[in-house]
């Protein structure tokens, strides 16, 4: 039966919803069933902002649908297409990057974790997906500053958890198909199609300023960006033939662009790039770790912290390379029981500047090694300070010995 057949004079609630059921099962879209709702009660006028919950509710009760039900990502959907078609009351450069990315968040989460509230991805992930390294941060900014993403820290060494935000939107059925399509992957909605491109790296290529334009191109009645930018990047995008109104020959036109610009070279590239940056940290972590096995507990009793000293400046002398992560864990752990940061640095140094003092090789040509040493234990304070960062007065004569125990100190820290 046509749709056009089941008009009626029942209350019009009740027609919506019979005739977008009738859509439903019939396999029809959204905007077919709004129009014929529409013509047949155009006095109305409240239909156009209830029609995407009457659809929904329809298509849920049908069976048309594996994820009809999945109320979750029915709401990433719609919240996903509500942000990246609004307008912005004041677009800034980053504005069009922020669309992009908040399209890749939207549709990772339809499409691979619908089951949750929430995206955990890191900002390396991210700018991977759009083609630059380092683009993924001022995306998130802009995104946040529009109200379209909010972000969540996990902790440093932790990816943020992102999450669609809800928002007001005028919906058209051009745009609850949209909705359908990344549901259910139908190939049918131009929006759903570009959309589903935000990731692809002809965009890396083109730009996510042409990536808009492609996106405004399918729902004409939307601005989202503004004259000059519109213009320069449709009348790019037509010289690339690109198919505004076939959305299943998006992907294909976009496989066939990103090959011709070298977008998918640089793609490969950078996931290389990646993969080796991230290899390189494990590894770095694992060289962490063992090296922070290595520093036994410091002593309780501030009596044995000379010997504790010793041993950790024997193991820094040892292994140099790994030095700068001995210190850290060394002090760390002392200052667990012998008082905040900064006193346990001062201890380190003083007791470095007495290593100076009484056990560093003397100068070749002295000839008293008694006042020698008498002389650098009267600098030790000086020397301490000046490591520190302070300014003590110095006595003229004892400045080369003030500097010599500096350069010494400053050598064997392993900071």
């Amino acid at each position: 039966m046509k749709l056009v057949d089941l008009v009626d004079d029942r209350p019009t609630p009740q027609l919506a919803m019979r005739v977008a059921t009738a859509a439903c099962t019939q396999g029809l879209s959204s905007a077919q069933a709004y129009a014929v709702v529409a013509k047949a009660r155009p006095e109305d006028r409240w239909l156009k902002a209830s029609w995407p919950s009457i659809w929904s509710r329809c298509r849920s009760a049908s069976s048309g649908s594996a994820q009809a039900g999945n109320r979750m990502a029915l709401q990433h959907a719609r919240r996903l297409v509500a942000a990246v078609l609004s307008p912005v009351d004041h677009p800034g450069k980053g504005t069009p990057g922020a669309r992009r990315l908040t399209a890749i968040v939207g549709v990772r989460l339809v499409e691979h974790d619908p089951a949750f509230r929430s995206l955990q991805i890191s900002a390396a992930t991210l700018s991977v997906l759009m083609g630059k390294t380092g683009a993924a941060i001022p995306a998130l900014r802009a995104a946040e500053g529009c109200g379209w993403i909010s972000r969540e820290s996990r902790g440093r060494g932790n990816a943020p958890i992102l999450k669609l935000r809800p928002r007001a939107f005028a919906w058209d059925a051009e745009l609850v198909d949209a909705v359908d399509d990344l549901l259910e992957c139908t190939q049918t909605s131009p929006v759903a199609a570009v959309l589903r491109s935000a990731e692809h790296p002809v965009w890396d290529a083109l730009g996510p300023t042409a990536w808009t334009a492609a996106l405004e191109a399918t729902v004409p009645q939307r601005e989202l960006l503004g004259a000059a930018a519109r213009r320069r990047e449709r009348a790019r995008l037509g010289e690339l033939g690109f198919p505004v109104l076939d959305a299943e020959a998006i992907p294909a036109w976009c496989d066939r662009v990103a090959e011709a610009e070298g977008a998918m070279e640089r793609r490969r590239e950078l996931e290389l790039e990646r993969e080796q940056a991230r290899v390189e940290r494990m590894d770095s972590l694992a060289t962490v770790k063992a090296t922070r096995a290595l520093v036994p507990p410091a002593p309780k009793n501030k009596k044995k912290l000379p010997g504790y000293f010793y041993e950790m400046f024997t193991l820094m002398q040892q292994q140099p390379q790994n030095a700068p992560e001995v210190r850290k864990t060394m002090l760390r752990r002392v200052a667990k029981w012998h008082g905040d940061d900064a006193l346990v640095e001062r201890l380190w140094v003083e007791w470095l500047a007495r290593m100076w003092a009484e056990k560093a090789p003397l100068p070749e040509g002295v000839e008293d090694a008694g006042r020698e040493r008498a002389r650098r234990a009267a600098v030790v304070p000086l020397v301490v300070a000046t490591v520190l960062g302070e300014t003590p007065q110095v006595d003229p004569r004892m400045q080369a010995h003030v500097e010599a125990g500096v350069e010494w100190v400053q050598r064997k820290d392993g900071a």
